[in-house]
């Protein structure tokens, strides 16, 4: 149907021009932060009461998150829970938003635990390809078999 398209296209253009708003500086929390390895940048919103970010068992001298997410990210965040991509037990809690260049991406890493037990990703400017591979045991690093998932993304 055209409205919803068109309404699909309203949404996404205007929640790329409330993130090209958000303020730079250097904490990351609700402001785009310039990584020193790969130039890319950072900005998070929202995490869960546990915030040892450090892994010390305290999280007093942690950085203190901003523990809402802002209306755009939250209407995104509620029409993953209506969909049933997310339970409603565990709605979305973490916001991650990274900014690449054309052609640039991130190196393969293992989500903390603020990411529960899934994540979405969504891509605004450009169609994303994204690998996922099985996380290695110890008996099995340096092993040259692997399982690997890739899920193109198409902006529509």
């Amino acid at each position: 149907d055209n409205n919803n398209a068109d309404n699909q296209c309203s949404a996404a253009t205007a929640l790329q021009e409330w993130l090209q708003q958000l303020p730079s500086g250097d904490s990351g929390l609700g402001e785009w932060k310039t990584m020193n390895y790969g130039k890319r940048q950072v900005c998070m919103f929202g995490m869960n009461d546990d915030n040892d970010d450090d892994g010390d068992g305290d999280d007093d001298d942690d950085v203190k998150a901003i523990k809402t997410l802002p209306e755009p990210l939250q209407e995104i965040a509620d029409q993953l829970v209506t969909q049933g991509i997310f339970p409603s037990s565990l709605p979305p809690n973490h916001v991650l938003l990274n900014k690449y260049r054309p052609g640039q991406g991130i190196l393969h890493h293992t989500d903390g635990p603020l990411y529960q037990s899934r994540t979405a990703t969504i891509s605004l400017a450009s169609p994303v390809l994204l690998e996922f591979t099985k996380r290695l045991s110890t008996n099995e690093i340096g092993s040259t078999t692997s399982t690997t998932t890739s899920t193109s993304i198409r902006k529509t």
